[in-house]
């Protein structure tokens, strides 16, 4: 693969990481009533969402930290594995301890995914940096608006026995990507 060719895979792998992170929370949105905990309070919902939050901020620093040590491959694959395990999690939580334990597990992917995906471009994309960052804020952006709108037709669609499946499909693709650092 010349270095051209690599360098536009970087940057599709980071915009697909980061269209994946928001497209799996905002699909959850919608479905947290369905899921097998029966979350029924604004409290709980204030918890799961306020949870993820508190997740990023605590350990974004840790994993660019992290990130500067064992680099942003290794980050990147640590941030796909902890979020393909919080998307596992949310579909088999059976109670909200659990499920509040996947969306920490989710923000913890996500500030890992964002740090070492954003480190990457920056290594890759010495003269363009700011433009490549800027096309992989599209995938975020793009995920953003997605997901919650999918979760939405699916609560509506009636997926009363949803278990999450469709974010565990979107598992696999999460998986897929990180195929590119393995090679």
């Amino acid at each position: 693969m010349s270095a051209h060719s690599k360098s536009w895979t970087i940057l599709g792998v980071v915009t697909f990481a980061l269209f994946l992170d928001y497209f799996l929370y905002g699909i959850v949105v919608p479905l947290t009533p369905l899921s097998p905990a029966k979350v029924n309070s604004e409290e709980q919902l204030g918890l799961l969402y306020g949870g993820y939050a508190v997740s990023v901020l605590l350990v974004t620093p840790l994993f660019g930290y992290l990130g500067d040590r064992v680099g942003g491959r290794v980050m990147m694959i640590c941030g796909v594995v902890l979020g393909a395990s919080a998307t596992i999690l949310f579909g088999l939580a059976p109670n909200f301890s659990l499920l509040l334990a996947a969306r920490l597990c989710q923000g913890a992917a996500s500030a890992a995914v964002w740090t070492s995906g954003l480190a990457l471009i920056a290594e890759h994309y010495t003269e363009k940096r700011v433009e490549m960052i800027g096309y992989a804020f599209t995938g975020s952006t793009a995920g953003s608006v997605l997901g919650p709108v999918v979760g939405g037709l699916m609560y509506r669609a009636g997926a009363t026995s949803c278990r999450f499946s469709p974010p565990v499909y979107f598992l696999r693709s999460r998986l897929a990507c990180s195929s590119f650092f393995f090679a």
